[in-house]
C-alpha cells in the first residue's frame, strides 16, 4: 500500500527553466510524508513532543521529466521495512498517471534530548503504509573518488529561515546550495541526486562548499550528459556529500 497526496506546483516553485527546483521537489516528496505520518500515525511536532524526531541520512532521486509551473502531481510515499536504526521510504511523482520521478530515501529515528538512535525493532511502525522498496538505475551508496579534484565554490552562513523544529537546517537547504553552484545550470536541468547527510547544521554555522571538476556521467547516472560531486564541511568535518547528475534543457523532455 502507498499514501497518496496531490500537490500543485507554483510559480515560487520553479526556476529560470520553468522547472521546479530540486530543493523544492523534496520539500514536496517529504511533506507527502509528513501528510502520512499525521493521517496514520502521529504529527512530526507531537512525534517530537513526545521526545523523538526523523532525520533523513540519505536521498536517491531520479527525475525523467522535468515538472513545471501549475503541474498538478500525485506523490506516493510509503514505509519501507527496516533494520538496525534504519527506516527506509520510498517515493514517486505522478502526473496523469505517468512517474516522472522515483526516490528512494533513508531515515534514523533519534531521541532528542541524548541523540541517540532508536532501533526500527523498537518502534511501532505498523500503522504506516508498507510497500517493497524503489528500484532505481543510480547507485543507492557511492563512493567519491580519492583522486577527484575539487574546489571551494561558495560558501554559507546558517540563517534562522534555514532551520526547522528539529533546531538544525533542514535537509533541503542542502541541495538548494548545490543547486546554485552549478555550473551552467541556465542551461540545464537535474536527472539525479544522491545526497548523503552526516553532520547536522546548527543556526550561525560555517558551511564551505566544495564541487569537483565535471566527472564521466556514466559512471554517475547514464541519462545525464554532465554530473558533478559536492561535499560541505563545518569546523574541517564533513557534513554533506552529494553526486548530480544534469542534461541540457534543450533536450528532448523524455530522458528516461
Amino acid at each position: 500500500m502507498k499514501y497518496g497526496e496531490y500537490f500543485n506546483i507554483t510559480s515560487h516553485d520553479i526556476d529560470f527553466n520553468n522547472v521546479v527546483r530540486p530543493e523544492q521537489l523534496q520539500m514536496y516528496m517529504q511533506e507527502a510524508a509528513d501528510h502520512q505520518s499525521r493521517d496514520q500515525a502521529v504529527e512530526c511536532e507531537k512525534l517530537y513532543n513526545m521526545g523523538y524526531t526523523f532525520i533523513v541520512s540519505r536521498m536517491n532521486v531520479e527525475i525523467y521529466k522535468p515538472i513545471r509551473k501549475y503541474d498538478r502531481v500525485l506523490i506516493n510515499t510509503w514505509h519501507v521495512k527496516g533494520r538496525a536504526a534504519n527506516f527506509p521510504r520510498g517515493y514517486e511523482v505522478v502526473k496523469d498517471g505517468e512517474v516522472l520521478v522515483k526516490a528512494m530515501s533513508n531515515w534514523a529515528l533519534v531521541k532528542v534530548d541524548t541523540k541517540k538512535l532508536v532501533k526500527y525493532d523498537e518502534y511501532d511502525m505498523s500503522m504506516y503504509d508498507i510497500d517493497d522498496p524503489m528500484e532505481l538505475n543510480i547507485k543507492s551508496r557511492f563512493r567519491i573518488p580519492k583522486e577527484l579534484e575539487f574546489h571551494k565554490v561558495d560558501s554559507h552562513i546558517v540563517k534562522l529561515s534555514d532551520t526547522d523544529i528539529n533546531r538544525h537546517m533542514n535537509n533541503t537547504r542542502y541541495l538548494k546550495l548545490i543547486y546554485d553552484n552549478i555550473p551552467n545550470m541556465q542551461e540545464n536541468f537535474i536527472t539525479s541526486v544522491n545526497i548523503r547527510y552526516m553532520k547536522e547544521a546548527k543556526l550561525d554555522d560555517y558551511i564551505s562548499i566544495y564541487r569537483s571538476e565535471e566527472r564521466n556521467s556514466v559512471e554517475i547516472d547514464n541519462r545525464a550528459d554532465k554530473a558533478y560531486n559536492f561535499y560541505t564541511k563545518i569546523n574541517d568535518k564533513l557534513n554533506m556529500e552529494a553526486e548530480i547528475g544534469i542534461r541540457g534543457v534543450n533536450n528532448d523532455e523524455s530522458i528516461s
